[in-house]
């Protein structure tokens, strides 16, 4: 019988681009909700990751955080980070915590496209017009000039995120824009073309770990095996993620806020 020191999670991993993981512990992403009111996080934040990566952690991905920019179109966070130039001593407060513990941080992008609060309706944005799958609110179109805010807010909070040394993981699931983006790209040519467009340009920071987080939902098709295949061979992907479905039925964000 293995030791506990020989035991799988206790082993090393060497990631797709290089990265090396110190054992197989990792902290997915969640709400973290230390941030202002403005999504600006507190030292707070840092000392949760801080204490987790002291814990033994081999990689932790925070967040989800807006991309924030022009792409916010109005949008309030609810205990979210709000990626911004506000962002740089949290990210820098990470990276010393990286550097210190061999922790990998990892960084979970995103915007809500048609996954808003009720309150929120007239901002929601969508790949077409119509009623998020998920949540059930509606929305508008994006028009091209808001559809190029986004990728720009992406390629600008990326970059932000790389330049202290820290990982990108795009969120795709939960209804959120990538969510709708990736399931319409299955079938829809036009979908796939801004997929790659946001893609490429989040792989262009150069973050030292890059990941994207699907829906169960998705990874269990055909076309999102698919999917997500492409997107690992052609941006060399680290891994992708795979939500268990939490928030994600047609009520769970509604009711939620109804509950408020």
């Amino acid at each position: 019988m293995n030791s506990s020191s020989e035991a799988p999670w206790r082993q090393p991993l060497t990631l797709r681009q290089g990265a090396r993981l110190k054992c197989r512990v990792v902290v997915t992403a969640h709400t973290y909700g230390f941030v202002s009111r403005d999504g600006i996080p507190s030292v707070s934040y840092s000392r949760y990751v801080e204490r987790r990566a002291e814990a033994g952690s081999a990689l932790i991905v925070t967040g989800e955080s807006h991309v924030g920019g022009a792409a916010r179109f109005g949008y309030e966070p609810w205990g979210e980070h709000v990626v911004g130039s506000a962002s740089d001593p949290h990210y820098a407060r990470l990276a010393g915590i990286q550097a210190l513990t061999g922790c990998r941080i990892v960084e979970q992008l995103f915007h809500p496209g048609l996954q808003v609060w009720p309150s929120r309706h007239a901002l929601a944005r969508g790949v077409d017009e119509g009623v998020s799958r998920l949540a059930g609110t509606p929305g508008l179109a994006l028009t091209p000039s808001e559809w190029e805010s986004i990728i720009s807010a992406f390629r600008d909070a990326a970059s932000r995120v790389a330049s202290h040394g820290l990982g990108v993981e795009v969120k795709a699931d939960q209804g959120k824009l990538l969510d709708d983006l990736i399931v319409r790209a299955i079938i829809d040519r036009r979908a796939m073309d801004m997929l790659w467009q946001l893609f490429g340009v989040v792989a262009s920071a150069g973050p030292p770990v890059l990941a994207v987080r699907v829906s169960g939902a998705l990874a269990g098709t055909l076309g999102g095996k698919r999917i997500c295949a492409a997107l690992v061979d052609e941006f060399g992907m680290d891994y992708v993620s795979i939500s268990a479905g939490t928030n994600t039925t047609a009520r769970g964000y509604l009711a939620a806020a109804e509950e408020d």
